[in-house]
């Protein structure tokens, strides 16, 4: 069924994603980056009150009586505000663990991190992953763009270029809309700042309390647009060329008109990824077992530290050759060295895979939405007008569709 304006409706539309080296290549990298930043962001933003030294434990499940384990404001997100699979994203993109502190004043990591959290550090951790994100999350919507709509190969250098060259956009276009939520949000504070006005304030609240909902709904859909639809709008900065605003425009436009099909499509996407990392794991987990069997059959002194390399090298930690010399310390090295190679290009596969998916959403709703054929998309060569959108020219001819 169709609606009144001709436009095809439907529930749901299976994403397609094809294997892509290029971005297989950028999701590693986007890995490593991240654990590589993370910890640096735990290091400088942690609050030691006790004067200890600070050192960052990856992996780390225990510690010894005279330790407690206690998390940088970051690692304990998902409790303070109940985002749902934050450890398994975490664990995906190779979490370097919580801080270990020595310390006996604080027996519990999530009072610790009430004490240290500070709006400030939440400014920081922010700023530096929407910068990682909009360089390699940019790079990766580039590849899968031009997958989509030409079956063209991009390279991942290339797709750097391509991120970087748009890099104010891609960092603008959430900060657009955050600034927007918190306009509204004052609003709805200034709002009540009126009621408390001597005498007037109750003649003022007749107004004013109305009014503050009704700013409140509107703070919640640009809230609840920028948290579910940043996927989307990362794609559509990859696809159109029309700018951060004309993205957020399409964006809230493709979410709040088609929440089901978003919601369903995104739902298998990230089903799928979850697949592909736990099958990637399984792999490697059998792979490891059989590989120390034959360890045991020679050096059975070799299997404890080599089990822990592999263990460490999924968060890319390094391995503990403590004991070790000559030979049985280069079997550690190399064996953390090809796990941690392997563990790269398994969860590079997931992330590259959920950006790409997206970027197939993305153009499923631009199809159903806007009525713009897949095979549309901006390149620089084209050479399109200013004053004709992109999106109305069919590639290969000189006429609207």
């Amino acid at each position: 069924m169709s609606e009144p304006d001709g436009r095809g409706r439907s529930v749901l539309r299976i994403p397609r994603v094809e294997f892509d080296l290029a971005a297989l290549v950028l999701g590693a990298v986007s890995v490593a980056a991240y654990a590589a930043v993370w910890p640096v962001l735990a290091s400088l933003l942690s609050v030691d009150t006790t004067g200890a030294k600070v050192v960052t434990a990856v992996g780390a499940r225990d510690a010894s009586a005279a330790t407690v384990l206690r998390s940088s404001f970051f690692t304990e997100i998902q409790r303070a505000f109940g985002v749902p699979g934050f450890d398994r994203v975490a664990g995906l993109l190779g979490h370097p663990g919580p801080i270990v502190k020595a310390s006996e004043k604080t027996a519990n990591a999530f009072d610790a991190f009430r004490a240290d959290v500070a709006g400030w550090k939440l400014a920081v951790v922010a700023a530096a992953l929407l910068l990682l994100w909009s360089v390699v999350g940019g790079a990766l919507a580039r590849v899968y763009a031009l997958r989509k709509a030409r079956d063209q190969s991009t390279p991942f250098d290339e797709a750097l270029g391509f991120s970087m060259s748009n890099l104010r956009s891609f960092i603008q276009a959430p900060v657009f809309i955050l600034a927007a939520g918190a306009m509204f949000a004052v609003l709805v504070a200034a709002c009540g700042s009126l009621t408390a006005i001597p005498w007037a304030g109750p003649v003022l609240q007749v107004v004013a309390q109305p009014l503050s909902l009704v700013l409140a709904l509107v703070t919640a859909v640009i809230a609840i647009g920028l948290v579910f639809g940043y996927p989307i709008l990362t794609a559509g900065l990859a696809v159109e060329r029309n700018g951060s605003l004309d993205a957020v425009s399409r964006t809230f436009s493709y979410v709040w008109t088609r929440p089901v099909t978003f919601g369903l499509s995104s739902l298998l996407v990230l089903a799928v990824a979850g697949v592909i990392d736990v099958v990637g794991g399984w792999v490697l987990a059998i792979a490891h077992g059989v590989f120390l069997l034959g360890v045991s059959w020679v050096d059975a002194a070799r299997v404890p530290k080599l089990a822990d390399a592999f263990g460490a090298a999924w968060t890319l930690a390094s391995p503990s050759t403590t004991g070790l010399e000559g030979t049985q310390s280069a079997t550690v090295w190399i064996g953390w060295a090809v796990t941690a190679v392997a563990g790269l290009l398994v969860r590079g596969f997931a992330v590259s895979y959920v950006v790409g998916g997206m970027v197939d959403v993305y153009y499923i709703l631009r199809e159903e939405v806007d009525l713009v054929p897949t095979s549309v998309v901006y390149v620089e060569s084209d050479g399109a007008s200013l004053g004709e959108p992109v999106s109305l020219k069919t590639p290969g001819t000189d006429r609207a569709p």
